[in-house]
């Protein structure tokens, strides 16, 4: 009788200790991940619901993950927050080489800011022949101003005008309006048909499709939620 006592008081330690330490422990683990597959500055990842021994399974009731100064793909942004509920986590694939792997989210909503200068980056990289190239970012239009090289002997102005579209998958810089060296041009080197990429969720080692892309002055918010 007191020897089962004493198995039951030992069971009993190890699952208190579990319930305190796991946490901590699964929290670490989820920043380190992130701030590896995001390559960010800082994060933060808080994981709830009880009983702790349940995420062994992978089993997460809620995850909510903050990181700033990162990069998703080629696209960096100033902020990332996710909160995912109900989702299961890949484990081995978390322990093995810190990457995360989400599962069947019941219900998930990230938003990612992404600054003028960021985007400036990514447009400089796509667009061939642009150089000086700056960004503003205006509720109803993107405005991208800087110079445009002509067979590497001069360079004339440049103006575009354009807005962000999005079909679920992908974020584009689609231009609607060129001027160069003032005069107004139908098309411009690589900025015509689809645009220039600016995201692909289908990347993502999550489950996403994009719900709404938001501009505000001197920024863009890119909302997705889980794909159902």
């Amino acid at each position: 009788m007191r020897r089962t006592g004493t198995v039951l008081a030992v069971v009993a330690a190890v699952l208190i200790l579990l319930e305190l330490v796991l946490p901590a422990t699964m929290n670490g683990m989820l920043e380190a991940s992130v701030t590896k597959q995001f390559e960010a500055d800082t994060v933060e990842a808080e994981t709830s619901g009880r009983p702790a021994l349940l995420w062994l399974t992978g089993r997460m009731p809620r995850l909510q993950v903050t990181a700033l100064k990162g990069r998703v793909d080629r696209l960096a942004f100033e902020e990332l927050s996710a909160d995912i509920q109900d989702v299961r986590i890949d484990l081995l694939s978390l322990l093995q080489s810190q990457r995360i792997s989400l599962q069947n989210p019941r219900k998930l909503t990230a938003r990612l800011t992404v600054s003028e200068e960021s985007l400036a980056e990514l447009l400089r990289q796509e667009m061939k022949g642009f150089e000086q190239v700056r960004v503003q970012i205006h509720p109803e239009k993107i405005d991208i101003s800087g110079a445009y090289g002509v067979g590497g002997v001069f360079s004339l102005p440049l103006q575009v005008e354009g807005r962000i579209e999005t079909d679920g998958d992908t974020v584009r810089f689609v231009p609607t309006y060129f001027k160069v060296g003032g005069r107004s041009v139908r098309q411009l080197g690589s900025l015509g048909g689809k645009g220039v990429m600016l995201l692909d969720v289908k990347r993502v080692p999550v489950p996403l499709v994009v719900a709404d892309v938001q501009a505000q002055e001197g920024r863009l918010t890119i909302i997705a939620k889980e794909r159902s």
